[in-house]
């Protein structure tokens, strides 16, 4: 029960962040947001972050469609198909214009 009232209480730090941030910071504070929410395993929630994420540059636009296609089972399995669709088109949308200068990169989008 404290790893769930801990990650909680991230979630509302978090929240807080990600209310007042903005670019970058948004961004980072959208994928802590997916991370605590992976762990207290909100799908529902997750969900939402990936249809609301920014990425600022292509690092983080793989990121986000790398982390979009880890999670598309657990929320196809809890959430349905309908929401594990909207997750991996979210991930699809985040690599679209995407400029990679890295091969590696290139190599997993």
């Amino acid at each position: 029960m404290i790893a769930d009232e801990n990650s909680d209480n991230a979630r509302a730090v978090t929240q807080r962040w990600l209310a007042s941030a903005q670019g970058e910071d948004k961004f980072q504070a959208q994928m802590t947001l997916l991370n605590t929410d992976a762990r207290l395993k909100d799908y529902g929630a997750m969900r939402q972050t990936f249809l609301d994420a920014q990425p600022t540059d292509a690092t983080g636009r793989l990121r986000l469609a790398l982390f979009a296609n880890t999670f598309a089972v657990n929320i196809l399995t809890n959430d349905g198909r309908e929401a594990a669709l909207q997750v991996l088109k979210a991930g699809e949308r985040a690599l679209q214009d995407a400029k990679f200068t890295d091969d590696r990169q290139k190599d997993q989008a």
